[in-house]
């Protein structure tokens, strides 16, 4: 034996019997490398990397057999694989997902019918909608508290919060659209408060439309009243019946700011203030009784009487009375 080949790194061979030659390789090595591999009737030794080498072979044969029966099945029988990935994915599928909605919300469906798959805040049509409740401190999933959101927006109202209603008392059929603030107040039937109003300690009557960017805090509304957007009715405002208040109207009830003495403010049944109108504190608008846009009322407005100016002055007595008897 060669004196470089002893795995054992002897300078000679004494035939110890801890080596032996390799058949596959050719190569000497321990005989603790060495598997015992039946070949037919009889037993072969093998060194490990031989044993590796075969495996790893074999592994690859048997790998490259399955790809091309299974290739060649597929092929063979692609239509009829289609189809029945088709029907499971209708049919297990949706039916799993549609009673689990059914199980969280039996008006699931009767809500995407009614909007008509629409989104309600983006107005985007959308097959998958999530539906969300209007009114959290409602705990029922009747139709007038549920509204359909797509995933986005559904992600936008959870993240912040924008339905924030504490300690209020919402009526039948109101909405109230996200980003708006509602606190300690009872909101009659059939209302609609848009969006980013905050209402905070206030009362406010049945079909009532309170525009975007309203803030209402400790006044009282009555019925069939329509409030446009960007409106301010702070402290001690009281507004009738079947009232108008137009856009950017400022009730101003503190007569020498800042101090805590509010004055009381009313407003009659069927009166109509137009748009950037101020009022001062302590005034009475009285019934039928027109504000011009713009208008800074600074006295009592007497009925059925129409005022306009800086500051308001009477213009005309008779002009809501003649559109009263037409």
């Amino acid at each position: 034996m060669d004196i470089d080949n002893c795995p054992l790194g002897l300078n000679h061979c004494n035939n110890c019997g801890f080596c032996q030659v390799c058949s596959e390789c050719g190569i000497r090595k321990l005989l603790s490398d060495f598997y015992y591999r039946k070949d037919g009737n009889s037993y072969r030794k093998e060194c490990k990397e031989c044993k590796q080498k075969e495996s790893k072979q074999y592994f690859k044969d048997h790998k490259e057999v399955k790809l091309n029966y299974s290739r060649k099945y597929h092929n063979d029988n692609k239509e009829i694989i289609s189809k029945k990935r088709k029907y499971k994915y209708k049919n297990n599928i949706n039916e799993v997902r549609d009673k689990t909605k059914l199980r969280e919300n039996p008006n699931y469906f009767n809500c995407l019918n009614r909007d008509d798959n629409i989104c309600h805040i983006c107005k985007e049509k959308n097959e998958k909608l999530l539906v969300h409740h209007i009114n959290s401190n409602r705990k029922d999933n009747d139709l007038d508290n549920l509204m359909t959101l797509c995933y986005r927006c559904h992600q936008m109202i959870t993240w912040f919060n924008v339905l924030n209603i504490k300690k209020s008392k919402i009526g039948i059929g109101t909405l109230i659209e996200p980003f708006s603030n509602v606190d300690n107040s009872d909101i009659g039937n059939n209302c609609i408060v848009r969006k980013f109003s905050n209402i905070y300690n206030s009362k406010i009557g049945n079909n009532n439309k309170i525009g975007a960017f309203t803030e209402i805090g400790e006044s009282k509304i009555g019925s069939n009243c329509k409030i446009e957007a960007y409106c301010f009715i702070p402290k001690g405002v009281e507004i009738e019946d079947n009232c108008f208040v137009g856009p950017h109207v400022c009730f101003t009830n503190d007569k020498y700011p800042p101090s805590d003495n509010w004055s009381k403010t009313l407003v009659k049944k069927g009166a109509s203030i137009g748009a950037n109108a101020t009022i001062l504190p302590g005034i009475i608008i009285g019934v039928n009784a027109l504000v011009g846009a713009g208008s800074v009322v600074t006295k009592d407005v007497k009925a059925n009487t129409t005022v306009v100016g800086n500051p308001a002055r009477v213009i005309n007595k008779c002009l809501i009375q003649k559109k009263l008897k037409n």
